[in-house]
């Protein structure tokens, strides 16, 4: 099941947003804080889409076909004009046709209908990507020093999914593979892949961390004259 909306506001950006996410937006360009006076008036969603071609700042972008609803939870204007906006993602849609960029991107969508319940299959894959979700977080934590995936704890696959697509640091490309996969049990597949490779990689880093400690140190623990 999905739903048409014939004209939403798009903000294309090297950003993905997943449903749940917060985002957080500095607006200056005339063109979007045109646009959030429109979103002012009406409360109506816009459409957060990452860049395929083009520009994020000054020039025409082409958006990737899937992106995210979001709704304005803040807005505060400036003393200079601009805005500090923060929105929160909704859900998934699907770019149907492209209208005029004047006098902002819009564009006609398609927003998907997510499932209801879980699949077995993904309650059992969302059960493993949530023991190497909490590996993961902890090694980004005591290695790279960085705090991901805080917030309300997930409760079902779909929102496991979502949780994790956002808080895994790893490429745009990635991200937007795992909106566009439209089976929940198919992204928590991807997401399990990934969280192998990201896992790996962190033990990468600890390992030639301890080498470059011992080669530092001496056998004593102490810094050696070499």
């Amino acid at each position: 099941m999905s739903e048409v909306r014939e004209e939403v506001p798009l903000f294309p950006l090297y950003t993905v947003l997943f449903p749940g996410a917060t985002l957080p937006l500095h607006v200056f360009e005339p063109r979007y804080l045109e646009m959030m006076q429109r979103v002012l008036r009406t409360r109506e969603e816009i459409g957060i889409v990452l860049i395929a071609q083009g520009k994020e700042v000054g020039g025409p972008a082409v958006p990737h076909e899937v992106g995210t609803l979001a709704r304005v939870i803040r807005m505060e204007q400036l003393d200079d004009g601009t805005l500090n906006v923060r929105v929160v993602g909704t859900r998934r849609f699907r770019v149907r046709r492209l209208h005029d960029p004047a006098p902002y991107p819009r564009a006609e969508v398609e927003v998907v209908q997510e499932p209801r319940t879980d699949s077995l299959r993904a309650y059992a894959l969302s059960v493993k990507v949530q023991d190497l979700w909490q590996q993961y977080t902890a090694m980004m934590r005591r290695i790279v020093g960085v705090e991901v995936g805080r917030g309300e704890r997930p409760q079902t696959a779909l929102e496991w999914a979502f949780y994790v697509g956002a808080g895994l640091m790893c490429g745009l490309k990635d991200k937007q593979r795992l909106l566009s996969t439209w089976d929940v049990a198919d992204m928590l597949a991807q997401e399990i892949a990934l969280l192998y490779r990201e896992l790996a990689l962190l033990r990468f880093m600890a390992e030639t961390q301890e080498q470059e400690e011992a080669r530092r140190l001496g056998p004593t623990g102490y810094i050696s004259r070499n």
